[in-house]
């Protein structure tokens, strides 16, 4: 497993087939107003369907994930998740809404998944770490475990 950081844009990298999946963290409240989610609803309105095509509020759902599979510039389909590693949200100084379980839960059904398609290289950004307020070295651990065999870049801009 390789972690790469780098500076760029996440959809963009996806789009011109740098990586071949992305997710991003999402809130049981089928919200994608803001951080990371909004410009990926933005991009590719079908990610948000898929959100709300699950039970808004559903504590069931913490710890889970849904995908869209999108078209990208080169004409090829690649899966974005929603990882579900936050019930709700809010921008409160000091409040972590991210649960990082629940987060390496939705992980490791991601990696599955990615296994079973043979993709490998996969972009996220800093998720959870942000509007999340989880601490980036708690999820950068998960990652390392969820994730493991897979070529992971995390795109900051």
């Amino acid at each position: 497993m390789t972690i790469t950081y780098k500076s760029g844009c996440l959809i963009e990298a996806l789009d011109k087939g740098e990586v071949s999946a992305i997710a991003h963290q999402a809130n049981c409240q089928n919200t994608m107003k803001s951080g990371v989610a909004k410009a990926i609803v933005e991009r590719w309105p079908a990610v948000a369907e898929a959100d709300q095509a699950t039970k808004k509020g559903d504590p069931d759902k913490l710890g889970t994930l849904s995908f869209t599979p999108v078209f990208c510039e080169d004409c090829e389909i690649r899966p974005v998740f929603n990882l579900y590693g936050q019930y709700t949200y809010g921008r409160e100084k000091g409040v972590v809404y991210t649960d990082v379980k629940a987060l390496g839960n939705a992980m490791a059904q991601m990696k599955l998944f990615l296994d079973s398609i043979g993709i490998k290289r996969v972009g996220l950004p800093k998720l959870g770490a942000g509007l999340g307020g989880a601490k980036w070295e708690d999820v950068e651990s998960a990652i390392e475990t969820e994730l493991a065999g897979l070529d992971i870049t995390i795109y900051s801009k």
